[in-house]
């Protein structure tokens, strides 16, 4: 992935991990626990480590892995039946109101770390995403 350098800052969005369930050497691995395709990380992948934890502005519940594209159930076949799944953001929010939903933030950044092995991280694999294929099929 052009432009990126060790030790380099850059901005980024999307998803995030924590360092651990980053498995170098076990690409197969790290595509499950992540919710990758098989063959995802296939032609490498850089790893970002945030230097610094987000604010509560800075971020939204996606739930996990198991919750592909940040959307209860699975993936699907088209895009109008893919932007049917309903948001895990928009339920929290709907179900607890914004105060609440901050306070949930909070305390989800209260307990993450930015060195160590829980540390946050994202995965950035060589092989970018591709809208083209249906979310299913990704």
């Amino acid at each position: 992935m052009s432009g990126f350098a060790l030790g380099g800052m850059r901005d980024l969005a999307g998803n995030v991990t924590t360092l651990n369930w980053i498995k170098p050497g076990a690409e197969r691995d790290t595509e499950a626990c992540l919710g990758y395709a098989q063959g995802r990380l296939a032609r490498g992948y850089w790893i970002a480590l945030m230097t610094v934890l987000p604010t509560p502005a800075d971020f939204e519940f996606d739930g996990t892995t198991l919750r592909s594209g940040g959307r209860l159930g699975l993936p699907q076949r088209s895009a109008a039946a893919e932007d049917a799944r309903p948001r895990v953001h928009d339920l929290i929010l709907e179900e607890r109101g914004r105060p609440a939903y901050v306070a949930l933030q909070k305390g989800a950044l209260a307990r993450q770390a930015v060195t160590g092995a829980a540390r946050l991280a994202k995965v950035l694999p060589e092989i970018r995403h591709d809208g083209r294929p249906t979310a299913a099929g990704q």
